[in-house]
């Protein structure tokens, strides 16, 4: 493995000699870096604006899964107001920012710890691994942009405190974290500038791809189908209120002209965006983002100039972002 390294260094120093500067990719990681912001966006105003469908989903969720099988539920304290405020009709009266640990107890069976995450946390963390997302983005392009030695070592600690807490976010309940590399580069500086930026873009690229991207994917996907259920859980109610002020079902109080055909064109326009959710995939972005990320991974493991089939990935990428803040109602 050294002398492979050894080899390395030396291709790129002679093809700096040469004249030929190693391509850093800086446009491709502008692109990468818009679209996790945009994730983001859309993460954060779907989630503010279907508050009352997530807290219902929450409460629906806790039922069926445990009350059904289960013969007696001993909680926690903290747990008591949450679980109270079920009740028959099965509401969830205020959104929990707590994880909740729930002893549930079977027939015949001994006592077994189970842990509530509620909608409302997972949303949250899923919102902190897209910070540190856009941290991971800011180190990469600070590598690219660094002028000296200096610059690049201060970059260099800050790709290793945003894939530390990557590593800590994507961590999968339960398991031990596994840190980052976090090399130092630009220290004792031999190689030339550009070389050197390459081979730390290099390093904490492949870092990010062999040990975390999987598990962040997943996250991701799993946080966007929530908060696109919890949409159309929120359409449907507006569209319920919309056709009984349209005197359209319910009661058909008598209502002035103007207000019914205002509550129609709502119920048409929200029956387009349905349509819209229906046609979206909230997991592709998540899925693209995974994809645009593996092409700068093999591309810069390769070395074989793959620049186009990046700049590709990351495109389908920001379509896919731009689609996904359609759906989710970030742009309205």
């Amino acid at each position: 493995m050294k002398s492979l390294n050894i080899k390395y260094t030396a291709v790129i120093s002679l093809l700096f000699l040469a004249g030929c500067s190693p391509y850093l990719y800086k446009d491709e990681i502008t692109g990468l870096r818009s679209g996790i912001t945009g994730v983001r966006d859309a993460l954060n105003a779907a989630a503010a604006s279907n508050t009352a469908a997530l807290r219902h989903l929450e409460a629906r969720s806790f039922v069926r899964e445990t009350r059904p099988r289960r013969s007696a539920i001993a909680i926690s304290p903290e747990c008591a107001a949450w679980l109270r405020s079920l009740g028959e009709g099965v509401t969830l009266t205020v959104s929990p920012t707590f994880t909740c640990d729930v002893i549930l107890t079977e027939a015949g069976q001994q006592q077994a710890s189970l842990e509530i995450r509620p909608l409302a946390t997972r949303v949250q963390n899923a919102n902190r691994l897209l910070a540190s997302l856009e941290q991971y983005g800011a180190a990469l392009a600070a590598i690219t942009n660094a002028d000296d030695s200096k610059a690049l070592q201060a970059a260099s600690s800050g790709m290793c405190t945003a894939l530390t807490a990557v590593a800590t976010l994507a961590a999968p309940p339960g398991a031990a974290v596994v840190g980052p590399a976090c090399a130092v580069f630009g220290a004792g500086l031999v190689l030339a500038m550009d070389a050197e930026r390459y081979r730390a873009l290099r390093a904490n690229v492949i870092d990010m791809q062999d040990k975390y991207i999987a598990r962040i994917e997943a996250l991701l996907a799993e946080n966007l189908r929530v908060l696109t259920i919890a949409r159309l859980e929120s359409l449907r109610d507006m569209m319920t209120s919309d056709l009984s002020e349209a005197n359209l079902i319910g009661a058909r109080q008598p209502r002035p002209v103007a207000e019914r055909e205002q509550a129609a064109l709502r119920v048409f326009d929200n029956i387009a965006t349905v349509q819209a959710l229906g046609r979206t995939d909230p997991a592709d972005a998540a899925g693209k983002l995974r994809a645009a990320h593996t092409k700068l991974y093999e591309a810069l493991r390769d070395h074989r100039g793959q620049d186009g089939a990046v700049a590709e990935a990351v495109a389908d990428f920001l379509g896919a972002v731009v689609k996904l803040r359609t759906a989710l109602g970030a742009d309205t």
